[in-house]
């Protein structure tokens, strides 16, 4: 069986500044987000699809109080319009799981369908998220990154203790002062270049926090499915034709190109039927 598990805000992010953006007029973020769903899916042919959407970092929240406390808050109206427009049309009218947990990260619900619910399947993640990597000691588990458009390789060392090391700008993980990217991979080398550098308290209490910040949580959330939200559908073409004509997406609608979108969402599950 394959698995296909999409990052959410990842994806409607890379839609809303793609370059088919500009050609959806208002709209731009939604036509450009179906158009990239419809190449996902006609490339991997899944018989389920998950799009994974975002909850509160409880715990890592609770661990470090400013973490990702750098990301800046969305105020383009249009983007909240639109990504609302997007996820209910994919809950009512696409055959896919829309999936999120209150108080887990995207990127944790996705290690727990990648790790856990389906274990015994081949399990492809779209993500151009490299927190993902440490996903690929798990032999059934693919990641991809749709920009650079190629599967993502196990690196040599400990993924997470070389971003522990060496820090995360983005989620706000203060790495140790002058540890970049080479020199974190130095110190993982050896058992004895780790030990030596882990010589203090306060160093290895800080690398410990790191780590439990870039480590996913699906071990935690795994203990919370009461909490797990989903909501599966089938594919419903004339909803879906109805709400591109709406938006005056024409090139989604004219013959040759609304057959073929058709045609591939239809096909999801049924590849072994």
């Amino acid at each position: 069986m394959k698995i296909l598990i999409l990052d959410g805000y990842n994806l409607l992010h890379r839609s809303r500044w793609s370059m088919a953006a500009k050609r959806g007029g208002d709209y731009g973020m939604t036509f450009a987000f179906f158009r990239s769903l419809k190449t996902l899916v006609e490339k991997f042919s899944p018989d389920k699809v998950y799009f994974v959407l975002e909850g509160r970092p409880k715990a890592r929240h609770s661990a470090v109080t400013n973490y990702k406390a750098n990301r800046e808050k969305i105020i383009d109206e249009s983007f909240h319009t639109q990504k609302d427009d997007i996820i209910n049309l994919c809950k009512s009218s696409f055959p896919m799981t829309v999936i999120r947990h209150p108080d887990y990260e995207c990127d944790d619900t996705i290690a727990y369908l990648a790790r856990q619910r389906h274990v015994s399947h081949d399990v492809t993640i779209v993500s151009t998220d490299t927190d993902f990597i440490q996903l690929l000691e798990q032999k059934n588990i693919s990641l991809y990154n749709p920009i650079k458009k190629k599967f993502l390789e196990n690196p040599p060392y400990n993924y997470v203790h070389w971003k522990a090391l060496r820090g995360d700008s983005a989620d706000n993980v203060d790495g140790f002062p002058g540890i970049g990217d080479k020199r974190a991979m130095k110190i993982l080398e050896s058992q004895e270049s780790f030990l030596a550098f882990m010589k203090t308290k306060e160093i290895r209490e800080k690398f410990a926090t790191n780590c439990f910040l870039i480590n996913l949580h699906d071990y935690l959330l795994k203990q919370d499915l009461e909490n797990l939200e989903e909501v599966s559908s089938e594919f419903d073409w004339k909803s879906c034709r109805k709400f591109f004509l709406d938006r005056k997406f024409k090139s989604m609608t004219q013959s040759n190109y609304s057959k073929t979108f058709e045609r591939i969402f239809e096909g999801v599950g049924k590849t072994n039927e």
